[in-house]
């Protein structure tokens, strides 16, 4: 792991390298609006009063309203959009999955002559996150990534480059060795056409979902306070798959270089672990009041990795060609996820429904890396130290902000939600926004339930950095993303 290696964070920019990242951090930190058809119908908002089985993963105390023991099981189609602007050019790709977005749990018990009316048990699985998108951008600007390897190999002898990235170029023919006394290097790109455009052009596919397993148990005290604690276990998997390519864009325009092709693998899993405590108190018949908190997540996590590079060029007329595979390389390491708080309340509309709201409060800054857990290698506490102390720079505190209603005529339910996200990025107030539609069935032994959820999302993508900026401009790519998300709960009451 190189102190070579710098991070640039601008309007929610990603980018991995094969190594940690800050984006990683905030990958890992943010949460969907999934679970229940119930809850996502509602935007979410069912922490507030409890009684649900997705909800209960971020306040257990919503175990302890539950009046009969219950199972349900939630199959979700999410289908994502995103288009992508570059050099003035739009590409949209769109990318469909299904998968399990909740099932669970929860076992009621009425203790004998005592205040606690009832003593709850759950088991709860919920999505988390779903990191399944595909989307390509592609255009003509002025730099090349070589320019990124260059100023990474500059003071280095091949023996210390990076295996993955310059030690690539090299043995591929993009660098070009000119000087072995103070080990400068060159490339096609800056000797002969520094400063033109080339074609640019990357597909990237990514895979994978973060989830929870929460185990719970929570009291409900004299009809007024439910109060409840969880042990929670994450899980992640998290696979990216980057093809990057460099053409010139005329032969006459662009001399001696002709293709560049780089190809990069990523496979992150791992697990974590966190605690959650909850109240929701009742001070008059209609009103809710919750709130609860969420532990920082302790996360172990693995990454491997891997990247090829496939480089041609013209030499008198020849196209000479040069193909260069990385060994695969592995690296084990902790990161916590900061906490979370959150705050809620609802108002009962005797039988014909409810109003809920939720803001919940993350300081994303606050996450921090452990690159030492199976490493002695003073570059990696270097990296680390690094990392840590961009994480506060370009992550600050957000808030999320949720309002649901649910409108009931006898065993029907019609329901709606609204979600603002605050962007997590500091030096920017910009909120995403969300809406959700749904519906039911509740019967005294079964319900089933839809729901349908549109999110906006804006950020940016840049496919490599670079030292200089005003040397070898930064390649910023806009992205637009909408998401469609369709579920459907079916539950019985035991």
């Amino acid at each position: 792991m190189k102190t070579l290696l710098y991070i640039l964070v601008l309007f929610g920019i990603s980018y991995d390298v094969g190594a940690q990242t800050i984006s990683d951090a905030l990958r890992y930190s943010q949460y969907q609006i999934t679970g229940t058809a119930r809850n996502m119908g509602m935007g979410g908002t069912l922490t507030s009063i409890g009684a649900d089985l997705s909800a209960v993963g971020l306040n257990p105390a919503g175990t302890a309203t539950f009046r009969k023991s219950r199972i349900s099981f939630t199959p979700l189609s999410e289908t994502k959009k995103i288009l992508t602007s570059f050099a003035g050019n739009n590409l949209d790709r769109k990318s469909m999955r299904f998968a399990l977005s909740q099932f669970g749990f929860v076992s009621v018990n009425q203790p004998l002559a005592s205040d606690w009316k009832l003593i709850n048990f759950s088991l709860a699985y919920n999505q988390l996150n779903n990191f399944n998108e595909n989307f390509e951008f592609s255009g003509a600007s002025k730099g090349s990534i070589s320019d990124r390897w260059l100023e990474q190999s500059r003071g280095f002898s091949p023996d210390q480059f990076n295996p993955f990235e310059e030690g690539l170029a090299a043995d591929a023919g993009v660098l070009v060795l000119v000087d072995s006394t103070n080990w400068s290097y060159t490339t096609d790109y800056q000797d002969y056409n520094h400063g033109k455009p080339l074609q640019k052009r990357q597909s990237v596919q990514t895979t994978g979902s973060m989830s929870r397993l929460s185990m719970n148990i929570a009291g409900n005290y004299r009809e007024k306070l439910q109060v409840g604690v969880g042990l929670n276990i994450d899980f992640v998997f998290y696979t990216p798959t980057k093809t990057y390519i460099e053409t010139r864009t005329t032969k006459e325009e662009i001399k001696v270089f002709e293709q560049l092709k780089y190809k990069e693998l990523l496979n992150t899993s791992g697990s974590g672990v966190n605690l959650s405590i909850g109240a929701i108190y009742r001070p008059i018949h209609p009103i809710f009041l919750s709130v609860a908190l969420t532990t920082p997540t302790a996360w172990t996590l693995n990454d491997t990795y891997s990247s090829e590079l496939d480089y041609s060029y013209e030499d008198n007329g020849t196209s000479i060609k040069g193909n260069a595979q990385s060994p695969e390389g592995s690296f084990q390491y902790g990161l916590r996820t900061p906490l979370r708080l959150q705050a809620g309340g609802g108002y009962i509309i005797r039988k014909s429904g409810m109003l809920t709201t939720s803001i919940e409060w993350v300081s994303y800054g606050n996450a921090r890396f452990d690159l030492t857990q199976e490493s002695d290698n003073s570059d990696d506490l270097i990296y680390q130290d690094a990392l840590n102390r961009d994480l506060p720079n370009a992550y600050s505190s957000a808030i999320s902000i949720k309002i649901g209603g649910e409108y009931a005529k006898g065993p029907w339910r019609l329901r709606g939600g609204y979600i603002l996200q605050q962007h997590p990025y500091a030096n920017d107030n910009k909120f995403d926004t969300g809406y959700s539609f749904g519906g039911g069935l509740n019967s005294n032994r079964f319900f089933i339930d839809a729901a349908v959820m549109l999110q906006t999302q804006n950020a940016g993508y840049v496919p490599y950095l670079t030292k200089n900026k005003e040397l070898y401009p930064t390649q910023l790519v806009e992205l637009h993303q909408k998401n469609l998300m369709v579920n459907m709960t079916l539950g019985w009451r035991l």
